[in-house]
């Protein structure tokens, strides 16, 4: 006989757990909170304590498992010393090992979305802890200037870099969405590719290359400004 939900309460992982299972197992049309926890013995309280509806529940699977991602490569004891750019390789590879881990769901998940929009609100809660994680990792590399004028071009430079590497992960779930190589072979080469390109182009060195020009032909424009011959 089994446990009553009093006798056995759910936790917030068990019912993440649960239902990854119910989506593998049934068609979207037949799904619904109340068959949900009648299939599985869930009291609709203890769902609604956790979640608000699927909706919300689906968003905080794939926070989860970025999250998840970031505490397993910060974990290495080798951490520390990684470069900002293999800091990022190593979570990206580790995030795509997790939705690797979860393919039936993660893959289900993902077509059953209607539109591009919806498949953005399933990474809604995923978005910020993953722009944190960049975020931070850029948060030393900024202009080393301190005028109310470099500091603004810093902040943009800085959510530039944000919504880059974010972008950079939405063409990733895609690209590994459809690819069909050995154990995702292509997507590992697309990752280490793509955030070599990244890192290219942040470069701060470079930027500041490009501000120092700037700069330069600011200071001569005088010089070298066309006057009209008296």
């Amino acid at each position: 006989m089994s446990q009553t939900n009093e006798e056995a309460p759910f936790t917030r992982d068990e019912l993440i757990s649960i239902y990854m299972e119910y989506v593998t197992a049934m068609d979207l049309d037949d799904r619904s909170q109340f068959h949900f926890c009648a299939r599985y013995d869930i009291a609709e309280s203890t769902f609604s304590g956790y979640f608000d509806d699927f909706e919300q529940l689906e968003q905080v699977i794939w926070e989860q498992l970025m999250r998840i991602s970031i505490r397993t490569i910060k974990s290495d004891e080798l951490y520390k010393t990684f470069t900002t750019e293999e800091k990022i390789l190593s979570l990206q590879y580790t995030f795509f090992e997790n939705l690797a881990l979860n393919h039936l769901y993660i893959a289900k998940n993902i077509e059953e979305q209607s539109s591009v929009i919806h498949k953005m609100k399933l990474l809604k809660l995923l978005k910020p802890v993953y722009s944190g994680f960049i975020t931070n990792e850029f948060a030393d590399s900024g202009l080393p200037f301190n005028t109310p004028k470099l500091q603004s071009i810093n902040k943009y430079r800085n959510k530039s870099i944000q919504e880059g590497f974010w972008m950079l992960l939405i063409f990733l779930i895609d690209f590994w969405r459809k690819d069909t190589s050995d154990n995702f072979e292509k997507t590992d080469i697309a990752i280490e590719k793509s955030v070599k390109v990244a890192m290219d182009l942040v470069d701060t060195s470079r930027f500041m290359n490009v501000f120092d020009l700037g700069r330069f032909l600011w200071k001569e424009r005088g010089a070298y400004s066309f006057k009209k011959p008296k």
